[in-house]
């Protein structure tokens, strides 16, 4: 199977073609720096984005805004968010603290963005 793809590593915008057989990427062209392969191997096996939102504070009219420190499995997701929707939020919170460690039991800590007193 063949799949095109527009690298998002670097300023670039390489238009990448994607050769996948077995399950494994097999030819990736179109890169103009070894990140492209690295892109195109990791979007194509295994999805994964940045998770943003923000959590309602009981008291507070302004919510929390929180993310993930690394990106999350795209299958993933909606199970983050809803461990996320179970966070207590003690204040304060200072921007950075892992509200969340070890999400869904993997490396990814769901953090603070800001300071909230």
């Amino acid at each position: 199977m063949k799949k095109q793809l527009v690298c998002t590593s670097c300023p670039v915008g390489c238009q990448l073609e994607v050769v996948i057989e077995g399950g494994v990427c097999r030819q990736v062209t179109g890169n103009a720096c070894p990140r492209g392969k690295t892109y195109a191997e990791q979007e194509c096996l295994r999805p994964a984005r940045m998770v943003t939102t923000s959590l309602l504070i009981p008291g507070k009219s302004l919510p929390l805004s929180v993310r993930s420190d690394r990106p999350i499995a795209k299958d993933e997701i909606m199970a983050c968010l809803q461990a996320i929707a179970g966070i207590q939020v003690r204040l304060p919170v200072k921007a950075g603290d892992i509200l969340l460690p070890k999400v869904l039991g993997g490396e990814a800590n769901i953090i603070a963005t800001r300071n909230y007193d």
